[in-house]
């Protein structure tokens, strides 16, 4: 607990240094985005696998797909001890595998790769990337150290947002497949290609209003469905149940905030209507299923926040409002992630092997 506290006041540090320089603010960028890349990285891959849930299983499925042949890795059956994993994740761990036999530079390797996908779609739609990064540390990472095909898989899944944009089809579903193949709770995020690619905006409205109150009306029976697709992780359907969602809630009042400061600009095309699109859906998404273990299904939605807050900043004119609306997210989301998170119980059992 104490290394991701100190990790996260580190980038800060790193933050308010860099961007004090006098560099160019692309400079400042690249400077900000490698030094703590790599931090967060590392602190990743020196993580003791048996200090946290499942971590340890990962470990055994990739000395296992190591010992076998790509066909093997394949097509042979799986069981219940982490060897049904989706195949593209295993092909994904057999590749490195065939480098190096050492699990903790695995963790290393994927997290460069996973936070760089997320460093991508920062320098492509956020005005801010520092204040996307500290968010990265406080709203997927924590979790993402044990939960980690979702969370690639997630990382994956914002590759597809110029092509949703772009109203281009065949990309589009080429990176949904390959989220899919990573972990299959990614087909979740179909939805938002056609939601967002209605262009009238009456007609939008509408399509969003009649599909939250179908979503509702026919809750089971999406589950039912949704079952049946997800025939791997049974966990997200079993564990579903209505309540009060805590992200609903975090999801709403960011939305709120996102729509008061941006008004006209919210259905903007571009990344404004996109991020109005996918933040609305995790709303219903989130709002549906409780405070439950099915409501990681809809974490590809929650992680839209880290464009939002940006943004809202953004268009924030008044430089005291901007600064009082960056140190009061960053203190809420610190108290949620550090203190009152569900998950905060395994993080105090945490230790690294260094």
């Amino acid at each position: 607990m104490d290394v991701l506290v100190g990790n996260f006041i580190l980038c800060i540090i790193f933050a308010i240094i860099i961007y004090m320089l006098p560099l160019d603010y692309n400079r400042k960028n690249i400077y900000y985005s490698f030094i703590t890349i790599v931090l967060i990285s590392f602190v990743h891959g020196f993580i003791d696998v048996y200090s946290v849930p499942d971590l340890y299983i990962y470990e055994d499925v990739f000395h296992d797909v190591d010992e076998k042949s790509v066909f093997e890795v394949l097509f042979e059956p799986g069981g219940d001890d982490g060897s049904d994993y989706e195949r593209g994740f295993k092909l994904y761990q057999k590749f490195f595998s065939t480098f190096f036999s050492d699990f903790n530079i695995f963790l290393v390797i994927n997290s460069f790769v996973m936070f760089g996908l997320y460093y991508k779609s920062f320098y492509r739609y956020s005005p801010y990337i520092f204040f996307s990064v500290l968010l990265l540390l406080l709203i997927p990472y924590n979790q993402s150290l044990f939960v980690i095909r979702q969370h690639l898989s997630i990382a994956v899944l914002t590759l597809s947002y110029p092509y949703i944009i772009n109203q281009d089809i065949r990309k589009f579903l080429v990176v949904l497949f390959s989220a899919y193949l990573i972990h299959n709770s990614s087909l979740i995020f179909l939805p938002v290609y056609f939601l967002y690619g209605i262009k009238d905006t009456h007609r939008y409205l509408v399509a969003m209003t009649i599909g939250t109150l179908m979503a509702s009306f026919l809750f089971m029976t999406i589950v039912v469905v949704l079952g049946s697709i997800f025939t791997r992780n049974t966990f997200f359907i079993d564990n579903i149940e209505r309540g009060v969602a805590t992200k609903s809630l975090i999801m709403g009042a960011v939305m709120a905030c996102y729509c008061y400061v941006l008004r006209d600009h919210v259905l903007e095309p571009g990344i404004n209507k996109l991020v109005f699109t996918i933040s609305l859906i995790g709303i219903v998404g989130n709002a549906l299923v409780g405070e439950s273990g099915g409501g990681r299904i809809f974490w590809s939605y929650y992680i839209v926040m880290l464009l939002q807050i940006p943004l809202t900043m953004y268009y924030i004119q008044n430089r005291v409002f901007k600064g009082l609306y960056l140190v009061s997210v960053l203190s809420l989301f610190t108290l949620f992630s550090y203190v009152l998170a569900g998950d905060v119980v395994f993080y105090l059992a945490l230790s690294f092997i260094i």
